[in-house]
């Protein structure tokens, strides 16, 4: 009968954009640990269903607005909530691992991991007493996790770290993809006309993930292709998007969603029912190292999916054009946005094949099973030593 070691995984994260940690718990309940999973009570966490030996241990939040003094007011509430006896606790990206520190010396546990979901140095930290516990602490974690290759490579010279970090891509967990054309459906009721091709962005509304040019790009689809746009932002801004559809007479050609509650494999289920899939940041070599080695959960959602996709043409992802999963373009140009969309279109075997691929990578590479398959063992490992 194996040891059935106990982890608390603390994250201040929206879990509903980033659902990794609770991917991770899940892993590692299936794996025989008990698992804690402490986040604030205002988190939208949607869940189909929690695994046996998983608990969510909710925060009572008071501050809402101050990113800072929230930070603080979350450090000292899940001081105050943790029980202890754990042997690892996980801290994700900074504001959790800062919690996480703390928590491993008051309640003695065994094993500090560092889950990095983002990519933020010591230099860039909005703290100056961070900068340096970042830094110093950072080498002082038993187990660190980058979510992409240059990232890992950076986070290792930045930080000093004598290993570079354990490497999970931002995937899925395995489904079964159940295509209920519910997307089909809404757009056809909306929208009011034909269409043979479905284009798909979901994630953040805002400047940086080039919504607008992608909007633009609208103009030079094929006639047969339709466009839908869900996902989270301000109010403002979405409403700014709005307009610009309707000052462009594109009502017919874009469906702006807004915000679905959809758990994940409801949200795997829905997109399904597209044909490509958007993935666009804007970023200049000059930008901080985050902005410029990005890859998307959602680039791995659309692979889950068998969604070709148009990505940026950023550092971190020309794979997807070395894997024959899409195509990156210059997502400051809404020209080329469309061209690279209406040549899938056009070009059904090259379409179907990168359809195939997605498939293939995701279930034999890019689902998280797969990728945490040695977190689960570095954990237990340095439990059982520690």
């Amino acid at each position: 009968m194996p040891i059935r070691y106990k982890v608390a995984i603390i994250s201040n994260n929206d879990f509903s954009a980033l659902d990794l940690p609770l991917n991770l718990a899940k892993i590692l309940s299936l794996n025989d640990f008990t698992v804690d999973i402490i986040a604030p009570s205002d988190s939208k966490v949607i869940v189909d269903s929690l695994s046996p030996g998983i608990r969510f241990i909710k925060l009572a939040m008071l501050i809402k607005n101050s990113h800072r003094f929230r930070s603080l007011e979350f450090w000292v509430r899940v001081l105050l909530s943790a029980g202890s006896g754990y042997d690892a606790v996980i801290g994700v990206d900074n504001v959790g691992f800062v919690a996480a520190h703390i928590f491993k010396k008051i309640k003695r546990a065994k094993t500090l991991v560092y889950y990095a979901l983002e990519l933020s140095l010591p230099s860039e930290h909005w703290w100056v007493f961070a900068n340096h516990y970042l830094k110093f602490f950072c080498k002082h974690s038993d187990i660190v996790i980058s979510t992409g290759i240059e990232r890992a490579s950076i986070m290792q010279k930045e930080f000093g770290l004598k290993t570079p970090p354990t490497i999970i891509h931002n995937c899925p967990m395995r489904h079964e993809i159940k295509k209920n054309g519910q997307l089909e459906r809404t757009l056809r009721v909306k929208l009011g006309v034909d269409f043979k091709f479905i284009v798909i962005y979901h994630g953040g509304l805002n400047h940086d993930r080039a919504v607008i040019n992608l909007i633009n790009s609208a103009e030079k689809l094929e006639e047969e292709i339709v466009l839908a746009i869900m996902g989270f932002g301000d109010p403002g801004y979405i409403e700014k998007l709005r307009r610009l559809i309707k000052s462009k007479r594109l009502e017919k050609k874009i469906l702006l969603l807004g915000w679905l509650d959809l758990s994940k494999t409801e949200l795997l289920d829905f997109i399904s029912g597209a044909d490509i899939g958007i993935a666009l940041h804007f970023y200049k070599k000059d930008n901080s190292p985050g902005a410029v080695y990005w890859t998307p959960n959602k680039i791995f959602e659309y692979m889950a999916c068998g969604l070709p996709m148009v990505t940026s043409d950023n550092p971190s992802l020309n794979f997807i054009t070395d894997l024959g999963v899409g195509s990156c373009v210059n997502p400051d140009d809404p020209g080329e946005i469309a061209e690279a969309v209406n040549n899938i279109y056009n070009n059904k075997d090259m379409c179907d094949k990168m359809k195939h691929n997605c498939r293939r990578l995701f279930d034999s590479e890019f689902n998280y099973e797969k990728q945490s398959r040695n977190l689960v063992s570095l954990i237990r490992e340095k439990c059982r030593s520690n």
